[in-house]
């Protein structure tokens, strides 16, 4: 269209400089110059004028014509388009999604015995180390607990071999339950001289307190009524009263003399079923079913001793942590009572870590397990790859179904933040050498894709297949190759078929 415009424009050019060089003879002969021949008269003049006008007018019929001519010529030129070629190159496909930092490796500690707890040495939010203690138990109860359940399989290990040995013969199951009654008065003699011991303490405890709280009240009875002997005498008179009543080495005793008389009893109850035991042997022996039935509880119980007893030597010194992590739920308090197999704390690790997100419909056609992601968390960069996907669907809060997926952290650090928001670009492919076009040159209808090319200088409509596509640029699998010249925008008027004149993008 330029050119045509320019060549319109000299030829204008040369006709204007044709009727500037067109003028009356007489004034360049008068013009600058003095007249050698009479002056015309009036009839002349208007002779001459009237040519010129006549000239004049024939060169604007002229011009007006070239005009017209011009402009026609122009509007059955073909229009211009702009026009660009498909480029080799390198192209990444990502979906960017958005989701919360969660822990894979998740503890929740329980409590293996009942116990108090003396110590708890982390708060929730916490970052801890394998191997960090966390909490501590009383260790003096614990003792007293493990001396229990000592007594406890002692006692079972009595009962068990008395019942075995009651069986058989009348003589035979005699001898066995006496050997198991020697066992148990052994034990109820030890424990009973145990809980005199104790009463003992106490006694000597409390008289010792009394007999102060007489030397007391004579030297009061001694002392000058008034004076400062007399007043400090009376204050220890009133503490010597509160030490008797609440002593705390007498309380103490009391309390370990209440369950060492609770095992005595315990004892002595089961010496008296070792007597009746006894007895019973005399008169019948024990039946084959019988046996395995004691033989099996004997098994159980034992089981459960150890058990027991292996929980209260594990938690000595304290629960350390297993792994690298950070608390995230704390269920007990330092003096707290607490119960077996009560929950005590969790950990969750940050060693290994990923980001769930809800991916759509759209993006579940891409995403695929193992494609590698990039995770920005609090201005931090990381690298990850999808690690599991979902077999069920959910509704999110809006009411859109959506599949859940995680994102693994391939390089975790201290910087991680569980709960923490974070963004994944999750690399869904990627091509090299690949026929490249911009995105905004591409159409579409209800066959898929197409660009309008230039093809022997008429538009025409071509099908594309694409490939992967981005913010920018989309592959071309077929339909247009590199020395095609694709429209970059289809002017208005121009259509499928059009004659045009295809100028490259600069």
């Amino acid at each position: 269209m330029s050119t045509q415009n320019e060549t319109i424009l000299t030829k204008e050019e040369d006709i204007t400089a044709q009727i500037n060089d067109i003028k009356p003879s007489g004034d360049k002969a008068s013009h600058g110059k003095k007249h050698d021949k009479p002056v015309k008269n009036n009839k002349d003049k208007k002779s001459s004028k009237g040519v010129k006008w006549i000239i004049i007018g024939a060169v604007a019929a002229v011009i007006v014509i070239f005009i017209i001519v011009s402009n026609a010529i122009a509007k059955s030129a073909p229009p211009i388009v702009m026009v660009t070629s498909p480029e080799k190159g390198s192209l990444k496909q990502t979906i960017e999604v958005s989701g919360t930092i969660k822990s894979l490796d998740t503890k929740t500690y329980y409590s293996l015995v009942d116990g108090t707890v003396d110590s708890v040495d982390v708060m929730v939010g916490d970052s801890v180390k394998k191997g960090q203690t966390l909490f501590t138990y009383d260790e003096e109860k614990l003792e007293k607990s493990v001396a229990k359940a000592e007594l406890k399989k002692d006692a079972t290990e009595g009962s068990y071999n008395n019942s075995i040995q009651t069986n058989g013969k009348t003589g035979a199951k005699l001898s066995e339950a006496l050997t198991n009654l020697t066992i148990l008065d052994e034990q109820v003699e030890f424990a009973q001289n145990y809980v005199d011991d104790l009463q003992k303490k106490i006694d000597d405890k409390k008289a010792s307190i009394s007999y102060e709280g007489a030397l007391l009240q004579i030297s009061l009875l001694e002392t000058a009524p008034g004076t400062e002997d007399y007043l400090n005498l009376q204050k220890r008179i009133q503490e010597n009263g509160y030490d008797q009543q609440y002593n705390d080495q007498v309380r103490a005793w009391q309390e370990e003399l209440t369950e060492a008389t609770r095992i005595l009893n315990d004892l002595k109850t089961h010496q008296s079923e070792m007597k009746t035991q006894k007895k019973s042997a005399q008169d019948s022996a024990m039946t084959a079913g019988a046996k395995e039935e004691l033989e099996a509880n004997h098994e159980s119980t034992v089981m459960d001793l150890e058990e027991s007893l292996a929980d209260l030597n594990e938690v000595q010194g304290g629960i350390t942590a297993d792994f690298d992590g950070v608390i995230t739920k704390l269920n007990i308090n330092e003096g707290a009572n607490v119960a077996k197999g009560s929950e005590a704390l969790v950990i969750e690790s940050l060693e290994n870590v990923v980001v769930e997100v809800s991916l759509t419909k759209i993006d579940l056609e891409s995403v695929k397990m193992g494609q590698k992601a990039t995770v920005t968390i609090n201005g931090n960069t990381y690298e990850g790859e999808i690690s599991h996907i979902n077999k069920m669907a959910e509704r999110n809060n809006s009411g859109s179904t959506v599949v859940g997926a995680q994102v693994k952290i391939l390089n975790p650090d201290d910087n991680l933040v569980l709960g923490l928001e974070a963004k994944a670009s999750i690399l869904v492919g990627e091509a090299d050498d690949a026929v490249l076009i911009s995105n905004d040159i591409v159409n579409y209808d209800v066959d898929g894709p197409f660009v309008y090319v230039v093809e022997n200088g008429a538009v025409v409509k071509r099908d594309i297949e694409l490939g992967l596509i981005n913010d920018l640029d989309a592959q071309v699998i077929s339909g247009v190759g590199p020395d095609d010249q694709i429209l970059k925008d289809k002017p208005e008027g121009v259509e499928e078929g059009t004659a045009v004149t295809a100028v490259p993008e600069s």
